[in-house]
């Protein structure tokens, strides 16, 4: 995860999963590597057909595709419904766990009707919600949302009975946060809309 869409290089992706697997390499435990995807739903659907124990991690970050949309260009080809249910047949095939991973962005995906919205979708989902306040980057003009729009957004989730984790961010002192690196090197909004949308849309 971090540079491209890892189910984009589907081929290569699964290819270095089962080296590391391996017991003549790193022999490193199926159970603790995670594949992270925007959420390409054939993808994941051939993914959960490759009979591995690996975790995987949807980078959803709302609640409806009317937000999605604005967060994730890519979601307008395919849809949160349309991912969630490849993730049900993921969790179906495999018995793993799904993490939702949502980055909490400041008057955009971060309010109580959000929360309540995506409790409902994620009723009797097999999925822990790993919470995270945006990586602050200037270029975007958006903000992280404030501890107590997080503390609201959990205690929301989990009244709803959905397992969340916050998790804290590392790095972001240096400018080496998730997402900080890449936006210095394009630089405009503009720029890093397209640069981030050629790199979920992009096909190897």
């Amino acid at each position: 995860m971090g540079i491209g869409e890892p189910l984009a290089n589907y081929k290569q992706v699964v290819r270095a999963v089962k080296i590391l697997n391996a017991p003549w390499t790193l022999n490193i435990a199926a159970r603790r590597i995670t594949v992270s995807t925007v959420g390409l739903p054939a993808a994941i659907e051939k993914l959960a057909r490759e009979g591995l124990q690996i975790n995987l991690a949807v980078s959803l970050h709302a609640p409806n595709d009317r937000i999605r949309n604005q967060i994730v260009p890519v979601n307008r080809k395919v849809g949160i419904d349309r991912i969630l249910h490849a993730a049900r047949h993921y969790f179906a095939k495999t018995g793993r766990e799904i993490t939702i991973e949502y980055a909490l962005i400041a008057g955009m995906n971060d309010g109580l009707a959000a929360a309540e919205e995506l409790a409902r979708r994620l009723k009797d989902f097999p999925c822990t919600v790993n919470l995270i306040p945006l990586n602050p980057v200037p270029e975007l003009g958006l903000e992280p949302a404030g501890r107590e729009s997080v503390e609201e957004f959990v205690a929301t989730l989990r009244r709803r009975s959905i397992k969340v984790t916050v998790r804290r961010p590392r790095g972001v002192d240096i400018h080496a946060a998730c997402g900080q690196l890449r936006v210095q090197e394009y630089g405009t909004k503009t720029e890093i809309r397209s640069a981030g949308r050629e790199s979920c849309e992009k096909q190897p």
